[in-house]
């Protein structure tokens, strides 16, 4: 295996791998919810469940973004100093895809909460 290889194969286990422990952490987050925000009543409830959630995904937001952009910039490094490679194509389709597999990991687990603690609320009223 050549240098330019292994740097290759290096760079993306790096950031898919970043980009999946990010999801993981993401999805995981939202899986340790166990207790539903409780209101005066059903309508109540689920403003509230959506408002933490909101507020929650939006933290979650600019984590990824700060993320993503690390791992794209030791990508980038990687690949001009490294690899020697001047090929922005390959950049930004890995930053695209380390982009979508953290909002499926984010996605997943707001969707996933959301089912969960409404059944919650539904029961307690």
């Amino acid at each position: 295996m050549t240098k330019g290889r292994t740097s290759l194969i290096l760079k993306y286990l790096i950031n898919f791998g970043g980009s999946g422990l990010l999801a993981w952490s993401f999805y995981f987050s939202y899986a340790l919810w166990t207790q539903a925000p409780i209101g005066l009543n059903r309508q109540e409830s689920i403003e509230l469940l959506t408002s933490r959630l909101v507020e929650k995904g939006s933290q979650d937001i600019l984590l990824g973004l700060f993320v993503i952009s690390a791992l794209g910039l030791l990508s980038w490094l990687i690949q001009t100093k490294v690899i020697k490679q001047k090929n922005q194509k390959q950049l930004i389709t890995t930053i695209g895809v380390n982009t979508l597999i953290a909002s499926l990991g984010l996605g997943l687990g707001i969707l996933d909460a959301y089912q969960g603690l409404i059944i919650e609320i539904d029961r307690h009223f």
